[in-house]
């Protein structure tokens, strides 16, 4: 079915409830969370890998490291994490809205930990778990206040009626940019202070 999914669920519960069936029979709708071929989930997957790619390239360049940009990427599962746990919590249709707002995700997750990394770097003397969370500390303003800015311009969006791709990006993201804001607050100074400290 071309069109919106509103419409395309309702012809087919329509469908179903005008079937014939034999005694002890039922027919089940089930909508399944991801609307995607298999040719373009692959499509997607390789864009996906691509903006891996590019945000290592940038970030191995400005922090003229390889172990700083593995950290700063490492966010970018933990918004997948939350904005696949927000759709199956609510039972939200996975479409192409919330497929978009994974892309966007790639690009917005990454900047909150990279606001945690560089400061750890510039201002890190004594190479100390207790001073790393020390100084993560002072930056949970910065990181909630920026995350918080992108998730109430997207309240509008999220506010309107039905389904639609942007009801369903603005969820995708704002799920995503809030759970990976907390976990980057746990795991970047734990992660920083093992992989970093000097031998």
């Amino acid at each position: 079915y071309k069109g919106p999914y509103q419409y395309g669920r309702d012809f087919i519960k329509s469908a179903i409830s005008n079937s014939v069936l034999p005694p002890g029979y039922l027919i089940k709708m089930n909508e399944g969370y991801f609307r995607f071929g298999e040719e373009e989930e692959i499509e997607i997957w390789k864009i996906l890998s691509f903006g891996f790619i590019l945000i290592f390239m940038i970030t191995a360049s400005l922090f003229e490291s390889f172990k700083k940009p593995f950290l700063i990427i490492s966010a970018i599962p933990f918004s997948f994490i939350g904005t696949v746990f927000f759709f199956y919590l609510f039972d939200l249709s996975f479409d192409r809205g919330a497929y978009a707002g994974l892309l966007l995700l790639v690009g917005l997750s990454v900047n909150n930990s990279i606001i945690l990394v560089d400061y750890l770097s510039k201002h890190l003397v004594n190479f100390n778990i207790k001073e790393i969370i020390k100084l993560s500390s002072t930056r949970i303003r910065p990181i909630f206040s920026t995350s918080l800015t992108t998730v109430f311009a997207l309240i509008p969006l999220m506010l309107t009626k039905g389904e639609s791709f942007w009801k369903s990006l603005s969820f995708s993201v704002s799920a995503g940019i809030l759970i990976s804001s907390i976990l980057i607050l746990i795991y970047v100074p734990l992660f920083y202070n093992l992989f970093l400290k000097k031998k």
